[in-house]
């Protein structure tokens, strides 16, 4: 994988400075911007071809969310992972719905945030293990998820169980083994979780 072009998209300047380090490193990935919220992050992708835009969830203006709404309709091919401090249901419901193809926390390791970046970049939806686990445990507390903890519409059955097998840290290709259908339609499941 050579020639990734990321753009570091977090309010706090500390933060942005860290991940360039973190990610500027290997020959692979060129960090080509950043922006302090997500008005400055459409901006950005005006400017310049990305690939991946690493992107936090709460900044003043435009959030996180918004703008992962913004950019995933407007650039389909650029990949969101969000980056942010927030593992709950209310912030990582509406960030997939809003195309985001991953969701880290903040105490991600170096090798787990340049993972994840290569995951999305194939297309792969890359979920913290943490964050699998949120959204599987809150499917299976009740057979009928109330709408405030997942939004107006739920997971379908085979969404659910691909998403409890991704919670486990199983490939896609591995889903679509145990579970005895095409990678293709894994990948759909995935995609349908995270609003793609």
């Amino acid at each position: 994988m050579t020639g990734v072009r990321v753009l570091i998209v977090d309010d706090d300047p500390v933060m942005r400075i860290g991940l360039r380090t973190l990610i500027h490193h290997p020959p692979s990935f060129t960090v080509i911007g950043e922006a302090e919220d997500g008005g400055a992050a459409i901006c950005a992708m005006q400017l310049d071809a990305v690939d991946v835009v690493l992107m936090d969830l709460q900044m003043p203006g435009v959030n996180g969310v918004q703008a992962t709404a913004e950019i995933t309709r407007r650039w389909p091919s650029a990949r969101v992972l969000v980056m942010t401090a927030f593992a709950a249901l209310d912030a990582i419901v509406p960030a997939l719905r809003a195309g985001a193809s991953g969701y880290l926390l903040k105490g991600a390791t170096r090798a787990e945030l340049l993972q994840a970046i290569r995951g999305v970049v194939t297309g792969t939806t890359v979920l913290e293990p943490r964050v699998a686990s949120l959204l599987v445990s809150s499917l299976r507390r009740s057979s009928r998820p109330q709408p405030e903890a997942l939004g107006p519409e739920v997971l379908t059955p085979r969404e659910a169980e691909a998403v409890a097998y991704l919670a486990r840290g199983m490939s896609n290709a591995e889903i679509a083994r145990a579970i005895n259908i095409s990678e293709a339609t894994v990948k759909s499941h995935l995609g349908s979780v995270n609003g793609q």
